[in-house]
């Protein structure tokens, strides 16, 4: 039983939790009266909604972060393609685009105009974004520099070698099979919930250069814990709020603590008998860089390389497991066994390259599921477009998938059809059956010809200086993983299983849950689709 001390304790935190609450209220309703007049419209005036209005309290209450995707694009485009959400009395603007060009200029042309501190620097927690290292061996005595540059370089370094892609391959191999095997044990489970479990420990291994149980519990804690704070509509819209002595908050912050402590202590110990892991280039690369900067930057990469493959995966497998999809999952099947073998422990990272039907699938899933959010605060006025003023202090969002789905520039944007990223012989084609896996080829997206000009209309990792920079990493990774479970298997659909959902989420909403899928054995005969 617990200590009449702990009890007491945890009791004087809720107290001081509500009473916390109460002030918010209190205080919120103050700097309403106070701000009522602030702000001034200027420019394009995009339509404004309350975020407590009703229809978005109705879209919160489904809990479908689709559906919620669905109505943000279909009210963007009744407004040239921006949704302006309004905290009431003008206390804070947020503004949704989901127009192509708007994008571009926002992550493009205007990318200075912004910083990745959105939702009150809630993620400054887990990781930094300013670095105190000036790129030239010392402090910077202007406050330091970003992180991102440092980042992208780091990123530019990883499984490049054949002997570093080797010796990652050799620790990641068991991890498989051991997937495999747990997978088989337990047919009716989340395939969803127990791959993204295996994953955390391949990312451990590719940045860190080591997992283990206690680790990957403490890595999966904090990143979720994060992805929690920046879920809450009031950590977007209080700027304290995320700081108030919520046990929520303070296991927050507790567990970015321990994380932040393990990864500088294997920063520390400088695991040269690792070389192909994130630590070692970054050791090598920036020896003059300070303990706790090179820290941030390790945090960076732990958080933004969770969910982006195990989530395209995932939804990979889930499509090819369809009835109408078998045909794809065969041709995939076909180029793996004509290029690596027979076997799952045939495939390896030599062999990514030339898998053009399996990229070309990879494409398609990432187009219909991109997995990564779009957050920036606007920090200078300036204009989107001929007329979109954007004024400092907004937060500015928007999702890939607004523009992926959009029926103006894709054809049929809601199938499955990798052939609109692939082409034989020189030439696009429509259907899968004309996709010989000995002369297709990855190609250009497909799609609707629209009034964008040269703007991009497929970006699953963002554009721009600040988008993700783990696509050249992501990609071999993917085709590897993937090659190796369909060497020998065959991905069903488990018999009876609902739809895939995605969760609740407000920055990742399509991460997929409830995926009911099996690996069987190819030898057996089994088809996808049951």
């Amino acid at each position: 039983m617990p200590a009449v001390s702990e009890i007491q304790g945890v009791s004087q935190l809720l107290i001081l939790e509500g009473a916390a609450l109460l002030l918010v209220f209190v205080l919120f309703g103050a700097l309403a009266a106070l701000c009522a007049a602030r702000k001034k419209r200027t420019g394009h005036a995009p339509r404004s909604l309350s975020l407590f209005s009703a229809d978005l309290g109705l879209l919160s209450s489904r809990r479908n972060s689709r559906a919620l995707l669905e109505h943000v694009r279909g009210w963007a485009g009744e407004e040239g393609g921006v949704l302006r959400l309004q905290l009431p009395f003008n206390l804070k603007t947020f503004y949704c685009i989901a127009d192509p060009v708007l994008m571009r200029q926002m992550c493009v042309s205007h990318n200075d105009c912004y910083t990745k501190m959105h939702a009150y620097g809630v993620l400054e927690t887990f990781r930094k974004t300013r670095l105190s290292y000036s790129g030239k061996g010392k402090a910077s005595e202007a406050g330091g520099s970003d992180a991102w540059p440092v980042v992208h370089q780091l990123v530019s370094q990883l499984l490049r070698r054949p002997d570093d892609r080797a010796l990652f391959q050799a620790q990641i191999d068991p991890l498989i099979d051991g997937f495999v095997h747990q997978l088989k044990a337990h047919e009716m489970a989340d395939f969803a919930v127990a791959f993204r479990s295996f994953y955390w420990n391949v990312v451990l291994v590719e940045v860190l250069g080591e997992t283990d149980e206690e680790l990957r519990r403490l890595y999966e804690g904090a990143w979720k814990a994060v992805i929690e704070q920046i879920d809450d509509p009031l950590t977007h819209t209080v700027w304290f709020w995320h700081r108030l002595p919520f046990l929520r908050n303070i296991r927050f912050r507790s567990l970015c603590h321990a994380l932040r402590t393990a990864v500088r202590q294997r920063i520390a110990a400088h695991p040269s008998d690792r070389p192909w892991c994130a630590i070692a280039h970054l050791n090598a690369s920036h020896p003059s860089m300070s303990l706790e900067d090179r820290t941030e930057v390790i945090l960076e990469l732990l958080f933004t390389g969770a969910a982006s493959v195990s989530t395209t995966i995932v939804w990979t497998l889930w499509h090819l497991a369809q009835d109408e999809n078998c045909q794809w999952q065969g041709l995939v099947r076909d180029e793996i066994h004509r290029v690596c073998g027979l076997s799952r422990h045939a495939v390896g990272f030599e062999h990514v390259d030339r898998l053009p039907i399996l990229h070309g699938v990879l494409l398609e899933t990432l187009r219909m599921y991109p997995p990564i959010h779009i957050g920036r605060k606007v920090v200078e006025d300036h204009t989107l477009g001929e007329t979109l003023a954007m004024r400092k202090g907004c937060d500015v969002f928007t999702n890939p998938w607004l523009v992926h789905r959009d029926e103006s520039i894709w054809e049929k944007p809601h199938s499955f059809d990798p052939s609109r990223f692939l082409t034989v012989d020189g030439s696009q084609q429509g259907q899968q059956e004309a996709l010989p896996s000995s002369t297709a080829r990855v190609s250009p997206p497909r799609h609707t010809k629209g009034a964008h000009g040269h703007s991009p209309v497929f970006f699953p990792f963002s554009i721009g200086k600040r988008g993700c920079p783990g696509s050249g990493v992501a990609f071999p990774l993917m085709k590897l993983i993937l090659a190796k479970l369909l060497a020998d298997h065959t991905c069903v659909r488990a018999e009876g299983a609902p739809e895939a959902s995605t969760e609740p989420s407000l920055m990742l909403p399509l991460t997929p849950v409830k995926v009911y899928v099996r690996l069987e054995s190819a030898a057996d005969g089994k088809s996808c689709g049951g």
